[in-house]
């Protein structure tokens, strides 16, 4: 599909007929890239991953996430305020570089983004925190609660309450790339004080 889109590109000069195929194209690579995320979780599951870290810009990639979800964010009113080591930052200048697979860590960072838009109670906001101690430490909260129902099994396979479209993998998937990182993922919820998800990442990582 792929190959033919980029032949169909070459040959059309028409505006309209170019955006519909510059669609298929990105919904094709988003497939591939789905595809070949669900391998890279079978393999963690079953002991056989091998991770290859690279440096990249963390903030960079939030900043993508952030533009992919900005029709949830814009529906429930819903802004998002970012920290790096504690100080109020933009998006699109901050900068803060670590180490890992960029396409993994895009998937749990999504995870974990989208749960707290649909979790956030509108006209309300996200936080995410970026800072460092011995590791990388990204948190993200909002002011939704966790149920006591889901608290033991939040990080379970298949656990999910209260979504339609839900498959309990986000979470799941997300704990499992965090792992596979030799990082971890921990929360803390109240009514009180909401919901935090703090996100645990080494600053150097030992290549095979």
């Amino acid at each position: 599909i792929m190959g033919f889109t980029n032949l169909l590109l070459k040959m059309t000069g028409d505006k309209k007929l170019t955006d519909w195929i510059e669609c298929i194209e990105s919904s094709s690579k988003q497939m591939l890239h789905l595809i070949n995320q669900s391998l890279d979780i079978f393999k963690i599951e079953e002991g056989n991953f091998h991770l290859q870290p690279l440096e990249f810009d963390l903030i960079h990639l939030l900043q993508k996430l952030v533009k992919d979800f900005m029709s949830i964010s814009k529906i429930k009113k819903i802004s998002l305020d970012f920290y790096l080591h504690h100080k109020t930052i933009s998006i699109e200048q901050g900068s803060y570089l670590i180490l890992g697979d960029e396409l993994l860590l895009e998937s749990l960072f999504a995870n974990l983004l989208k749960n707290a838009l649909e979790a956030s109670p509108v006209n309300n906001k996200i936080t995410i925190s970026i800072y460092s101690d011995k590791s990388h430490k990204i948190a993200i909260h909002n002011m939704g609660v966790i149920p006591d129902s889901m608290k033991e099994v939040f990080f379970k396979k298949y656990s999910t309450q209260g979504k339609k479209e839900g498959t309990g993998l986000g979470t799941y998937s997300a704990l499992l790339i965090a792992k596979a990182h030799h990082g971890d993922i921990t929360f803390d919820s109240s009514k009180e004080k909401g919901t935090t998800l703090i996100v645990t990442l080494p600053k150097e990582i030992t290549r095979p």
